[in-house]
């Protein structure tokens, strides 16, 4: 049993005593830093945050453009579908205003006689 509370990790000195825990230096963690080309410092995500907006803006921005050019190309569409058949209609119309004229002067004129 004592011999599993002396065991210490690694990196860690063995410490006798308080008064000793104070005067060591713990050494942090070793980390491998790869070679290669220095990477400007990151400032704590307000490039991130910032980068999301405006991604998110210029995407509801182009969906927004193209939904509003789609949507008023087709209503163009169906206006000028819909001034075709009305215009089609008041032809109609006054087609037949024009035959009811012609058969009132004729049921006028054989009345008369």
């Amino acid at each position: 049993m004592d011999n599993l509370q002396n065991v210490q990790p690694e990196n860690q000195p063995v410490v006798q005593n308080q008064s000793e825990q104070k005067q060591v230096d713990v050494q942090p963690d070793r980390f491998e830093v790869a070679s290669g080309p220095a990477l400007a410092p990151v400032q704590k995500g307000s490039g991130k945050v910032w980068t999301i907006i405006v991604t998110i803006i210029l995407a509801g921005g182009i969906v927004g453009g193209g939904a509003y050019y789609y949507l008023n190309n087709k209503a163009i569409e169906e206006k000028n579908d819909l001034q075709t058949e009305l215009d089609a209609a008041n032809a109609k119309v006054a087609d037949l205003t024009a035959q009811i004229a012609a058969l009132n002067k004729t049921t006028a004129a054989e009345s008369n006689q």
